[in-house]
């Protein structure tokens, strides 16, 4: 059979893109009702638990949403992004794009007056290089941490919602709107967080159209919110 008469791959439909949403926002029902358990005169321990459920919740959302498109719909998951091809070149291109995010945060939290903002509390002030080295580890942590969650994001935003919109819109149009889709889907009603959030929509948006996979786009965003977690915004900036 010639390239010309393969078949068109099928894409997801309207009803499936809203199926999968309700799977996310229920689960996400799931996870705040967890919010409600609270270790008194540990707050540590609460943070922890909490963030431990928001992995385990995040990462059931995976086997479901593949589950009913790839199973249930016959969509092959490499159309999104899913594959392990390339493995190694796709975490390089994930690492190379994400690398200037450490630096170029360091250097804004040492701005005149940036800690004295109320809008941050980030989990470790760094004052010294020494500081800086130590900061790394915790960042590695978190790195490890936000993996899942990044994932879980990443396939819902790039390699579902974005394929969707890219069929019906010019690129630069699925471009614009999965950015700012993704920056409002948060709900959190501070321009900070929102202006963040759509520049790494569109970013992440980007490397998944130019890769094909969901690899360098999940790394981004995990570097991404470990950096902006640990350095500037503390838990609360996910």
């Amino acid at each position: 059979m010639t390239k010309d008469l393969q078949p068109k791959p099928q894409l997801l439909s309207l009803n499936d893109l809203i199926i999968i949403y309700i799977v996310w926002f229920f689960l996400a029902g799931i996870y705040e009702m967890t919010q409600q358990l609270i270790f008194e005169g540990s707050p540590f321990l609460t943070r922890i638990i909490h963030y431990l459920f928001f992995i385990t919740i995040r990462l059931l959302f995976i086997p479901i949403v593949l589950y009913l498109i790839c199973y249930r719909r016959s969509l092959d998951s490499k159309l999104l992004g899913l594959t392990l091809r390339k493995f190694w070149v796709m975490s390089k291109i994930g690492i190379k794009a994400s690398w200037p995010i450490i630096p170029l945060v360091l250097l804004f939290i040492h701005l005149p007056l940036v800690y004295t903002n109320t809008n941050l509390r980030p989990m470790i002030k760094v004052t010294s290089p020494e500081e800086i080295a130590v900061s790394l580890v915790y960042f590695i942590i978190l790195f490890i941490m936000t993996i899942i969650p990044s994932l879980s994001e990443e396939l819902l935003f790039r390699g579902l919602t974005f394929p969707f919109l890219k069929e019906r819109l010019a690129l630069w149009q699925a471009l614009l709107l999965n950015a700012i889709i993704y920056g409002i889907f948060y709900i959190q009603f501070n321009i900070y967080h929102l202006f963040l959030r759509i520049v790494l929509g569109f970013f992440t948006t980007y490397l998944f159209w130019r890769s094909k996979s969901l690899i360098p786009s999940t790394i981004l965003q995990a570097f991404f919110h470990a950096t902006f977690i640990l350095y500037i915004f503390g838990w609360g900036f996910w």
